[in-house]
């Protein structure tokens, strides 16, 4: 392959690759295996169809991802975001086709890997999944911390664009594709949008300027959802309801978070009680599964100003344990900045009170703490937030 990290060719034929496998898709374009004919390495390429516009203006647009690709290629050096390897675009009059090559090459992503999980009932195969998922958010958060220090947003975190490959997790999709469709005519806006606003920070609903907090926002509502099918089984249905929109639906998001902090308690007290616990599940829950709840609620604060930030977070997991990383991420984590402070710090188990039956809580009689503020009151004992 070219070192040139862009190629234009006259047409898909003329390209120097075999598409090989039908990875997946969208209304916009697709993603395949493909094999490179002359060293014979595997890639996964995300193909765009470019809209038919001017020649001038479709070149502006392709400068434009081109550039950001280059950028998103500066990351590749962090083990959890997808590395763009090159790009290359067909110059054909009737089908023009912006591709992207990426690695690795994804077994699925997480909104699938997560569907699946929900519908597994306690045993080993749960077990297993829990096991795989014990590193993920802090590895998320190292990546995200990564991207920020290096001043890339990503403006479009959620499951679907952060992939799978075994044990370890990758964030995709920098917004290449998107912004591209975005710029080339209003139907398509309004189908991104659509798309994406389940996981889109209350800042970000109305058009609004989305910034590093707002991927610190979706990344937490990512959170939120892994928090669910670790914890219970076949209810991420129940928390994403129908065309449910997190930043708009608080009194949900809190009502869900209390849920899941109720589940732990209650599994805790089975096991102090001497009850006995049904199957191992529970173990590996009480082992992995109570920060992640924690973690999104300081990261969906509706307040962008006072979210915390991906470096105090990668500060506060390295507090928390150092275990949840995975060991290329645990190497060179920053330790705490005196400067700074921890950003929140949670009251103590023994100072919180939660029913004895979880799913009291999910019953709309069921008392909630008001808003976001008196949440932090009532589940933390401390709390700062700088910009």
């Amino acid at each position: 392959m070219a070192t040139e990290i862009h190629s234009v060719y006259e047409s898909q034929e003329n390209a120097p690759y075999d598409t090989l496998e039908f990875l997946g898709g969208g209304s916009h374009g697709a993603v395949h295996r493909i094999r490179h004919r002359g060293n014979g390495k595997y890639y996964a390429q995300k193909s765009i169809r470019m809209p038919h516009k001017w020649r001038s203006e479709r070149e502006q647009m392709v400068n434009k991802i081109k550039d950001e690709a280059r950028i998103i290629r500066r990351l590749r050096n962090n083990p959890h975001i997808v590395e763009v390897v090159a790009t290359y675009e067909t110059s054909s009059r009737f089908n023009p086709t912006f591709c992207i090559l990426l690695l690795p090459i994804a077994e699925r992503d997480l909104g699938t890997t997560l569907d699946h999980i929900d519908q597994m009932p306690k045993g080993e195969e749960k077990n297993e999944a829990i096991f795989t998922m014990r590193h993920w958010a802090a590895c998320l958060v190292r990546a995200m911390d990564y991207m920020h220090y290096n001043r890339v947003k990503h403006k479009d975190i959620k499951p679907t664009n952060i992939l799978v490959r075994g044990d370890q997790v990758y964030i995709t999709d920098f917004g290449i594709a998107r912004d591209f469709l975005l710029e080339a005519d209003s139907e398509s806006t309004a189908i991104n949008v659509e798309g994406t606003r389940r996981y889109c920070p209350p800042e970000g609903l109305n058009q609004g300027r989305r910034g590093r907090a707002s991927d610190i926002f979706s990344l937490g509502c990512c959170f939120l959802e892994m928090a669910t099918v670790m914890t219970t089984s076949g209810q991420l249905g129940t928390l994403r309801q129908q065309n449910l929109v997190y930043a708009e639906r608080e009194e949900h998001v809190l009502r869900w978070m209390y849920y899941l902090f109720s589940e732990l308690a209650f599994l805790r007290r089975n096991k102090g009680e001497g009850g006995g616990l049904s199957t191992s599940t529970d173990n590996l829950i009480l082992k992995h599964a109570p920060p992640l709840p924690a973690l999104a609620f300081i990261m969906m604060d509706p307040t962008a100003a006072k979210r915390i930030t991906a470096r105090q977070l990668v500060t506060l997991i390295s507090i928390w344990s150092q275990d949840m990383y995975c060991d290329k991420c645990r190497v060179g984590v920053p330790s705490e900045d005196p400067t700074l402070g921890v950003h929140s710090k949670f009251k103590s188990r023994e100072n919180l009170e939660y029913p004895k039956n979880p799913a009291e809580v999910l019953k709309p009689t069921f008392a909630l703490p008001r808003d976001w503020e008196d949440a932090k009151r009532f589940w933390l004992k401390d709390h700062m937030w700088w910009h």
